[in-house]
């Protein structure tokens, strides 16, 4: 295992990307939606994703949860393709599974209580609002006309 395997599959969490990884061997590719990677009761770091394609899929819409060892892992690619983290097929973003050495892990709508607001940093934050601080200007330009603009400005 490389650190740029760990390095691809915390950027494919961040992102919600899909990821095509090659596994313990095998020469049959996976793909999979990495959702966590932390320590396990043994000390092993895990990556634990849906798989949507690969070895011991039932069909081509079909998903299992998997669990693969991070250290059998032997390559990790990226998709442009994203995806929406699965609480409703059994992604439990609170499982005390993670307590133990939680890596990383996708976030949702309703962010788990592991991720506080506090850890965000400032400047991401500000670029943020700043963000929405113009479109909400460009939106108000684009309704008003310019005597309304120049009024409002002398």
């Amino acid at each position: 295992m490389t650190p740029d395997i760990l390095k691809r599959l915390r950027l494919s969490i961040k992102e919600k990307r899909c990821a095509v990884l090659r596994y313990d061997g095998q020469q049959q590719i996976r793909v999979v939606e990495p959702h966590v990677i932390y320590t396990d009761q043994d000390g092993t770091v895990v990556v634990g994703c849906f798989q949507t394609r690969g070895p011991g899929n039932a069909g081509a819409h079909s998903l299992s949860w998997q669990l693969f060892q991070l250290r059998t892992i032997e390559s990790v690619f990226l998709l442009d393709i994203e995806f929406k983290a699965r609480i409703a097929h059994g992604f439990d973003p609170e499982s005390p599974e993670f307590d133990r050495g939680l890596i990383a892990m996708v976030t949702t709508v309703g962010a788990s209580s592991r991720i506080s607001r506090g850890s965000r940093s400032p400047n991401m934050l500000w670029y943020q609002a700043r963000g929405w601080l113009c479109g909400v200007g460009s939106a108000i330009d684009r309704v008003l006309s310019d005597r309304d603009w120049d009024s409002r400005n002398p």
